[in-house]
C-alpha cells in the first residue's frame, strides 16, 4: 500500500479509488498549527492532492461532530480547499455544503479533478470542454454500492428501472414522483433529552397508562447498549372502552416521537389492504398506500422508521383475507423487509415501521394478528384522575389547538369549575371538549370579559346566558348575573 500506514479501512478504501482513478495523493503529509477553544493544536488531515491544491478529510457518514468537524472547518476557514468524504462514498467541499461536488475527467488530458461545476475548465491542460461525469458526490461512488450499502436503501433501484420502462407513459410520472420521495439514504428518528422529557410530560396527563408508561421506558433504558438511539418498538395493541384515551394518547404520542412521519389510519371503513398498501395502476384514483406515504414528507429525506396508527383495529373485515394478510406482512419483520406497494410495485424495507393499534374489544382480533402485538389493556379513569389530571389536560390541549387568547380566558380551571364539568359531561371524556367548543363560541361571541364558564353548566344558566346576549337592556337581570359569576371562584393557579 505504497508504504502508507493507515489508520482505517475507510482511509484503504479512498486511497484504492484515488489511485484508480489516478489522481496524485499524499497520505498525512500535511500538518497545520491552529486554536481550538483557545487551546493550540496541530491538525494532521487525511489526504493532500497537491496537483490540486485540496485537502481531503475521511470520516463515516456519521461521527461529522465535535472537536474533528471543528478542526475541519476551521481549516476551510484558514484558506485550504477541504473536500469532505463518507463511508457512503459520498463527497462535498466543507464550506460550500450546498453546491454539488463532482469527479471529472479532461477529454484532452484524460486527467480526473474534483469540481463544484459541471462546466469546470481542466487545473491541468486548461480545456474548456470537461463535460464527462465520472461520479456524483451526492450519489457516491457507484463502486461501493454493494449489497449491503443497497440494503441502506428503502428499495433497489435497478428494481425500479426495470418496472418504471414497463408502464404506459401516464403512469410513469405518478411512479416517478415516488421513486424521488423514497430514493437515498434514508433518515432514521431517534430519541433525544428533549424528546424524552416531553414522553415524561405526556405520560403524567395519562393516569391510566401507567403500564405502556413502564413498557416505552423499559425500551428508552436499552438505548445505551444498543447499537444507536433509533425509535424502535414492538407493534403495541391498547385495548380499552370508548373515552379511556387511548386515541388521544397515541395522537399525541406520535407528534412528540414522529411529527411529519405519522398517520392514523381508520379500520372500519372495510378498504384496509388498499389504505395500508396502496392501489394497483391504472385507476383514475389509483395511489400509493399509508405505509410509503408516511415515510416521506415534502421537502424532506424519506424515514425508515414512521409510525402508523391503526385505528378500530377490531373493527376490520375478519372474512376479508386481503385485510388480514397485509397485516402479517406488515408486523414480521423479516415480511415487512420486502413489503410490495400495490401502486409503487417494488420491495421496500418497511421492517423499521412502528406500530400502535387501538381497539376497544381484542376478542374480534384473530389471533394470529393478537400473537404480533404487544396487548395492554388500558381501564377507564377514576373520577379524581377526571378531575385533577385529564380534564385540565384536555383543557390545556384545548387552548393550544383552537389557538385561544389567554387574555379573554382562564390559563387554569379552580377546582369547582372541574367539578362542574365531571358533572355536566357525566363523567364522559368526549362530551369536554364539545363543552368548551360551546364556551369558545358563546363567549367570543358576547365579546366579554367579564362572564365566564358558569353560563355552560346548566341548562338554566345557559338560558340566561343566551338572554344576556340578546337583551342587554335588561338591567336587573344583568346585574344579577354578574353577581353570580363574580363571586364564582373560576380561575385558581396549578
Amino acid at each position: 500500500m505504497d508504504n502508507y500506514d493507515f489508520r482505517s479501512s475507510l482511509e484503504v478504501n479512498w486511497h484504492e479509488e484515488l489511485e484508480k482513478l489516478g489522481i496524485e495523493h499524499q497520505y498525512e503529509t500535511l500538518k497545520v498549527s491552529m486554536k481550538i477553544d483557545g487551546v493550540e493544536t496541530t491538525y494532521t488531515p487525511d489526504f493532500v492532492l497537491p496537483a490540486q491544491g485540496l485537502v481531503i478529510e475521511v470520516k463515516g457518514s456519521h461521527p461529522w461532530e465535535g472537536k474533528s468537524m471543528q478542526k475541519t472547518r476551521m481549516l476551510a476557514k484558514m484558506g485550504y480547499s477541504v473536500l469532505k468524504c463518507t463511508g457512503e462514498g459520498k463527497f462535498n467541499f466543507i464550506g460550500n455544503e450546498s453546491s454539488s461536488c463532482f469527479i471529472l475527467k479532461c477529454p484532452a488530458c484524460s486527467r480526473h479533478f474534483f469540481s463544484c461545476s459541471l462546466d469546470e475548465t481542466c487545473p491541468f491542460c486548461s480545456d474548456d470542454t470537461v463535460k464527462d461525469l465520472v461520479y456524483d458526490g451526492s450519489e457516491g461512488i457507484s463502486a461501493w454500492r454493494t449489497r449491503k450499502e443497497l440494503d441502506r436503501w428503502l428499495f433497489d433501484k435497478e428494481a425500479f428501472d426495470r418496472i418504471h420502462n414497463t408502464l404506459r407513459s401516464e403512469s410513469r410520472d405518478a411512479h416517478q414522483n415516488v421513486y424521488e420521495k423514497l430514493c437515498g439514504v434514508p433518515q432514521m428518528l431517534s430519541y433525544s433529552y428533549d424528546l424524552i422529557e416531553k414522553l415524561k410530560s405526556l405520560f403524567r396527563k395519562y393516569p391510566n397508562m401507567k403500564e405502556v408508561e413502564r413498557f416505552f421506558f423499559s425500551v428508552i433504558d436499552t438505548l445505551p447498549v444498543r447499537k444507536d438511539q433509533t425509535i424502535s418498538f414492538p407493534p403495541i395493541l391498547l385495548e380499552g372502552s370508548p373515552g379511556c384515551g387511548k386515541t388521544s394518547f397515541a395522537m399525541e404520542f406520535g407528534k412528540i416521537v414522529a411529527e411529519k412521519n405519522h398517520r392514523k389510519i381508520e379500520l372500519s371503513n372495510g378498504v384496509v389492504n388498499f389504505a395500508i398498501a396502496g392501489s394497483e395502476r391504472g385507476f383514475n384514483n389509483s395511489e400509493t398506500g399509508i405505509i410509503l406515504k408516511t415515510m416521506f414528507s415534502d421537502g424532506f429525506s424519506p424515514v425508515k422508521n414512521p409510525l402508523i396508527i391503526l385505528d378500530e383495529i377490531d373493527k376490520c373485515q375478519r372474512d376479508t383475507y386481503a385485510s388480514e394478510s397485509v397485516f402479517h406482512t406488515l408486523l414480521e419483520k423479516r415480511s415487512a423487509k420486502v413489503f410490495t406497494d400495490n401502486f409503487f410495485g417494488i420491495p421496500v424495507d418497511a421492517s423499521k415501521v412502528n406500530y400502535i393499534g387501538l381497539c376497544n374489544d381484542s376478542t374480534r382480533i384473530s389471533r394470529s394478528i393478537m400473537d404480533r402485538f404487544k396487548h395492554f389493556y388500558i381501564r377507564d379513569y377514576t373520577r379524581k384522575e377526571l378531575r385533577d389530571t385529564v380534564i385540565p389536560g384536555i383543557y390545556e390541549n384545548w387552548l393550544h389547538d383552537e389557538q385561544v387568547n389567554l387574555a379573554r380566558v382562564p390559563r387554569h380551571l379552580s377546582r369547582e369549575i372541574r367539578e362542574k364539568i365531571l358533572k355536566l359531561c357525566n363523567g364522559k371524556p368526549r362530551k369536554i371538549v364539545p363543552l368548551l367548543n360551546d364556551f369558545l363560541r358563546i363567549y367570543l361571541h358576547n365579546d366579554s370579559t367579564t362572564y365566564t364558564f358558569i353560563s355552560l353548566f346548566t341548562t338554566r344558566e345557559r338560558k340566561n346566558w343566551k338572554s344576556l346576549c340578546y337583551q342587554p337592556a335588561e338591567e336587573t337581570a344583568c346585574d344579577t348575573e354578574k353577581s353570580l359569576l363574580l363571586d364564582t371562584a373560576w380561575m385558581e393557579e396549578p
